[in-house]
């Protein structure tokens, strides 16, 4: 192992340097340089002071009192300044689904793409019945970035200019700095996409996806890759607060009525963001964080700020997840001033609220849906709601603080309570919260479900604090399940297709006067034919499972199916049965691998297919082969072998109704037919099924054959990873080549630098001789004098001998770099050391040349 390079200046060297200069300065001359966050506005000659000490000012975000500067690590410590420090997305790993059209899937009366979290907090009935939708509104988010073409954001983005591709107002993106680079819309991560559809994605009937789908969306990409710096964040709270494009120049667009934040800084309790939420408030601007994913006793800054709304997240069961950050915040240092509640408190707890975060679905990159959870989840649903509320509230005339107090004072009055540890003033209720901004009175109407528990497909009572003859409507999970006057004994309802455990049940009556909910449980149902025939296909229907779910349907030992559910929960397929020789009594079952042992199982009985007449000893049938997989907009082939050659071949689709199937030409070489096959669309679970028919005029004989589709070719793709890896390697190795080579040459250079050094100290030694052939000049008058200064240059003397031992140690340390040349990153930082120490020496050697000069000056010389 290498020894770690320290500095080897001599201590006499260094006590000179020390009287010669400045604490701070010298630091910094030995010091690594490091981007550090300085807050000035109580201080406005703090700048200039740093910069006499060699810090330089990177960013500057007067409007805030802040500047980022880059600063010897040792000057930082003295000022203790703060480290621009990291901030991340507050979200688990990201499960991505198929096209968001695969999920608006036919056959339902209500709409299949669909997030669960939209009915949870009541935002549909808020489109429904209180006509807030987000019209009007612009709101903003601070994140990984946003791809403005995905289907369920398309046309949302603010621009000041229509005909710019950069949309100048509605997109900019900082670099690590904080500084502004001029780019188009882009979404380093997917995150910024998924977050941003659940604030404003979709619309309000058939993809249900954000809180306020007609509101317009500012994105500040501040989070490259899921991972940004105090600098960016700042730079993007600054650009909310006025926004300009890539080359500063000032727009005229509007402030957005809140700012969403899915990150955090998990831990962090420094006042840094501080002034930025200050300004926000100040100019009525809501801002919204994630509270963190850490779990209890820990928070995420900014979300733990007093007067930011900090979010936690909860499940479909309105429990608060278990990584859901909270704790009771005990700020290190409050200022003495805060314009949010007049003062900030020394402490306080944290989440202030929850919201859904669990399994939510949103929009990812490239026409694509995703399912994650986390609080980054749950606040762009309070953003949301928020949102709505300070619309109403501005419409009055409030603003500014006043403003953000209002919406903070609603959300927290109006939430649902609950009884878990973490969950603040309780679960975000869109409705109450948007009815009280909007000064209507709403009565609370008990609601009550029996049994609690069921599948779908049953029927429940619904009781409501009701009078009969009273009008009332009734929907769960956003479907509505009962519309008219309330009867006597409670409402009873079918259970709709739906996902697995809580749903939610919510009631109104007089046309919205009266709001109530609850919760209904339910458990997994599964649906088919208990009779088959080989060769046919079997329907299959599965409901009450999670959120896009992979599903495997096994018959006995054999897999049949390996499909997904739909956003609510079901999936349906047609399945071929196999070949049996008589009749079999089958195990059904149904594995959702997404949810560890949960599996569903029946019994059916397969007979074996009709026998069909033929001329005795002639077996007539046909065999299909199919490919491993398909991939959409690409052509495969299907090979078909007959009975006998000249048969005619057609093939057709039985699976599903959309048409995803087309063919492109059949070739006939003997009883073989070749089909060609083009996939025109990605089919429902991934499979789809086609029949084959082989016909002469005597007789036709035809077989079901599964396709399975993929969007892409994996094989393809890892064949070019694979590529690619092998290029990079390949400029690995010569890199390293190169790098050996520069260390050999590097050992050459400092070798020289050695000999330099001792050229240097045999001068030094020589002038030591010199001082003392005068000495002995001197009369005995001046002895004790001359006795001192001899003593003090041969300490010198011996001080630079121990350097001489120095460069020869570091001598050594350059040739066992040449045998580890893995530590190349030293090498710069040793030879930085030796030029440090040689030039300390030579600074230490001429100011004592030059003292001792001078003393010698001063010695009055004996009269003859």
């Amino acid at each position: 192992m290498y020894p770690k390079p320290r500095y080897v200046a001599p201590v006499v060297v260094l006590a000179v340097v020390l009287v010669l200069l400045p604490q701070p300065t010298w630091l910094a001359l030995a010091s690594p340089v490091g981007e550090y966050l300085v807050s000035y506005a109580e201080d406005p000659g703090l700048l200039p002071y740093l910069r006499s000490y060699g810090c330089t000012v990177a960013r500057d975000f007067p409007s805030f009192g802040i500047a980022l500067v880059e600063c010897p690590e040792a000057v930082a410590k003295a000022y203790r300044l703060t480290l621009n420090f990291e901030v991340a997305v507050a979200v688990g790993e990201l499960r991505t689904l198929g096209p968001v059209e695969s999920f608006a899937q036919p056959g339902y009366s209500y709409t299949t793409s669909w997030s669960w979290a939209v009915s949870r907090v009541g935002a549909d009935l808020v489109w429904g019945y209180l006509g807030r939708s987000g019209e009007g509104l612009v709101v903003a988010v601070l994140d990984t970035g946003v791809d403005p073409t995905h289907p369920l954001l398309d046309g949302k983005l603010l621009t000041a200019d229509p005909t710019d591709p950069r949309y100048p107002g509605g997109w900019i993106e900082f670099d690590r700095k904080g500084r502004p680079v001029c780019t188009t819309p882009r979404d380093t991560h997917g995150h910024g996409t998924w977050v941003s559809s659940i604030l404003v994605g979709g619309d309000t009937s058939s993809y249900l996806f954000g809180v306020v789908p007609q509101a317009k969306l500012m994105v500040a990409a501040v989070l490259q890759g899921g991972y940004g710096t105090a600098a960016q964040v700042l730079a993007g709270l600054e650009w909310v607060t006025a926004p300009y494009d890539c080359l500063r120049r000032r727009l005229e667009v509007p402030r957005p009525a809140v700012v969403s934040m899915s990150f955090g800084a998990l831990g962090n309790y420094s006042n840094v963001f501080l002034p930025a939420i200050r300004k926000l408030i100040e100019l009525g601007i809501v801002p919204v964080a994630a509270i963190g994913n850490g779990g209890p006793y820990v928070t995420s800054n900014p979300g733990n700020i007093w007067g930011v709304i900090g979010v936690g997240a909860t499940d479909v069961n309105d429990r608060v997840a278990p990584f859901s950050s909270y704790e009771e915040v005990i700020w290190p240092a409050p200022p003495g001033s805060w314009p949010f509640k007049g003062t900030y408190p020394g402490s306080y707890s944290k989440p202030d609220i929850v919201a859904p975060g669990v399994e939510v679905a949103g929009a990812y990159p490239g026409g694509l849906l995703a399912i994650g959870s986390g609080t980054s989840a749950a606040a762009p649903v309070v953003a949301g709601i928020a949102a709505l509320v300070s619309g109403e509230l501005s419409r009055r005339g409030l603003g500014g603080p006043q403003l953000v107090e209002a919406v903070y004072d609603i959300l927290t009055s109006t939430a649902r309570k609950l009884e878990d540890a973490g969950s603040g003033y309780g679960r975000v209720s869109g409705y109450l919260a948007v009815a009280k901004a909007m000064e209507l009175e709403v009565r609370s109407l008990q609601v009550s479900v029996s049994p609690s528990t069921a599948r779908p497909g049953d029927s429940v009572r619904v009781v409501l604090g009701a009078y009969p003859g009273q009008r009332v409507e009734v929907f769960l999970s956003g479907v509505r399940v009962f519309s008219g006057e309330y009867p006597a004994g409670g409402v009873v309802v079918k259970v709709p297709d739906t996902h697995i455990d809580g749903n939610t049940v919510a009631a109104l009556a007089d046309g919205g006067g009266a709001f109530g909910e609850a919760l209904l449980y339910v458990k997994p149902v599964l649906r088919v034919d208990r009779n088959a025939t080989s060769g046919t296909l079997l329907s299959l229907q599965v409901s009450g499972l999670g959120f896009g779910d992979t599903v495997a349907v096994y018959l006995a030992d054999s897999l049949l199916l390996l499909g997904s559910t739909n956003l609510r929960g079901s999936l349906s397929a047609r399945l071929v049965v196999p070949y049996v020789a008589r009749q079999t009594y089958l195990e059904l079952r149904v594995r959702d691998l997404s949810i560890p042992g949960l599996v569903l199982t029946t019994g059916i009985t397969v007979a074996p297919p009709p026998a069909e007449p033929a001329a005795v000893g002639v077996v007539r049938q046909l065999s299909v082969a199919v490919e491993r997989y398909y991939v959409v907009s690409r052509v495969g082939t299907v090979s078909v072998t007959m009975p006998e050659e000249g048969l005619s071949v057609r093939v057709s689709q039985v699976h599903p109704e959309e048409r995803v199937v087309s063919v492109v030409k059949v070739e006939l070489v003997g009883n073989v037919a070749l089909v060609y096959l083009n996939i025109t669309a990605y089919p429902p679970g991934g499979y789809t099924y086609i029949e084959v028919s082989a016909c002469s005029e005597a007789y036709c004989v035809s077989s079901v054959a599964p396709l399975h589709v993929v969007l892409e070719d994996t094989a393809e793709r890892a064949l070019e990873e694979v590529s690619k890896l092998y290029k990079a390697l390949q400029s690995v190795e010569e890199a390293a080549r190169g790098a050996l080579a520069g260390v050999v040459s590097l050992s050459a250079s400092v070798a020289e630098v050695a000999s330099t050094a001792r050229k240097a100290l045999d001068e030094v030694l020589e002038l030591l001789k010199r001082v003392e052939g005068v000495e002995s000049l001197l009369g005995s008058t001046r002895l004790e004098l001359f006795s001192t200064i001899s003593r003090a240059n041969y300490t010198l003397a011996v001080e630079l001998e121990s350097l001489r031992g120095r460069v020869s140690s570091l001598e050594s340390g350059v040739a066992e770099l040449r045998a580890t040349y893995g530590r190349l990153e030293e090498v710069p930082k040793l030879r930085s050391d030796v030029g440090i120490a040689l030039t300390l020496a030579a600074a230490a050697l001429a100011i004592s040349a030059t003292s001792l000069g001078l003393t010698l000056l001063r010695v009055p010389r004996r009269r003859s």
